[in-house]
């Protein structure tokens, strides 16, 4: 992510040539998008569809992008990459079948325990996310759009879970396929080079 840190420090050279950020917007790009389609209701199968996608694709890519930029000096996209890799492995591991966590739709208002868990496990990360899309609005168009998607999407999940309003949840769910979208764009953007391709994308 491409953003002006307020502080930074001092990069080796080995770290300046250790480019993560593609490997990282890809990896938030595939939670993103499956989390939407389980929110939307596309997918139903949500064991399978989180764990794999969570913490293989995104919590992987989104924490080894966050070392990297870390290693450059760049605090702040470090920090916000570090933040959300955190939620993707957490939100992974709640639902392996073994916490129990799944087993609750089993159980009497259950469904209702498990709403209210995803409402707060969703706001504890929409209020980081705002503060986050605050900072990049000196940033370029594609940053910041991206953060509103990442922010309006934790927010309808936390309140839709919260009121129980399937119609939000999915709101959110459809601002999340967006914003892998969008993350898919900007790393194929940082990948098309004239030394590779014969084309590439602009960065607005």
């Amino acid at each position: 992510m491409p953003v002006v840190s307020p502080s930074t420090i001092p990069a080796s050279s080995t770290a300046q040539r250790f480019n993560a950020m593609p490997l990282a917007f890809c990896g938030f790009s595939i939670g993103s998008i499956l989390l939407g389609f389980v929110n939307t209701g596309l997918v139903t199968n949500v064991n399978a569809v989180t764990v794999g996608s969570c913490i293989a694709s995104a919590g992987f890519g989104l924490g080894v992008g966050s070392i990297s930029e870390l290693f450059k000096g760049e605090l702040f996209s470090g920090n916000v990459m570090g933040v959300f890799a955190g939620f993707y492995v957490a939100y992974g591991i709640l639902f392996i079948p073994s916490t129990g966590f799944t087993s609750l739709a089993d159980q009497e208002d259950g469904v209702r325990e498990m709403q209210i868990c995803a409402a707060l496990f969703s706001m504890v990360y929409a209020v980081p996310a705002l503060l986050f899309f605050l900072a990049t609005l000196k940033e370029p168009w594609l940053i910041r759009i991206l953060m509103f998607q990442v922010t309006v999407a934790f927010f309808c999940s936390g309140i839709g879970n919260a009121v129980a309003s399937s119609t939000v949840i999915a709101v959110g769910g459809w601002f999340s396929i967006t914003l892998g979208v969008t993350a898919w764009y900007m790393m194929a953007a940082m990948m098309y080079t004239h030394e590779n391709t014969y084309f590439v994308l602009p960065v607005f």
